[in-house]
């Protein structure tokens, strides 16, 4: 994928943050979150921490997009950061279809996220 794919993906990520922040804090905080994500270096999370943290439901593993990410992982071909907010429970503003492949494949995997 070239460096202009990835800047347009990146992109719609924190967009689909905004969206998803959007109906639970507002539209202004919702603008000021994805813009501390963007903005946010990556650290490391262990899928399963993310899991607990969130009270998510995982997406199952026949899911088409959890099932892309699950060959890519296993390829060694990490996908891009999880966008994470720090409320209680976590919220995983984008990425859960990467951060369900990963629990998957390895639930201690580490996965590159961005905390707001």
């Amino acid at each position: 994928m070239g460096k202009h794919d990835l800047d347009r993906e990146d992109r719609a990520n924190y967009d689909s943050a905004r969206a998803l922040l959007e109906p639970m804090v507002g539209a202004a905080t919702a603008a000021t979150l994805a813009a501390q994500l963007e903005a946010a270096p990556v650290v490391y999370r262990q899928a399963a921490d993310i899991v607990r943290s969130s009270c998510i439901t995982l997406i199952p593993p026949d899911d088409p997009q959890v099932a892309h990410f699950i060959g890519k992982i296993k390829r060694k071909k990490m996908p891009q950061p999880i966008l994470l907010v720090e409320w209680r429970p976590l919220i995983i503003a984008d990425g859960h279809h990467r951060t369900a492949a990963a629990f998957y494949v390895d639930p201690e995997t580490f996965l590159a996220c961005k905390v707001a």
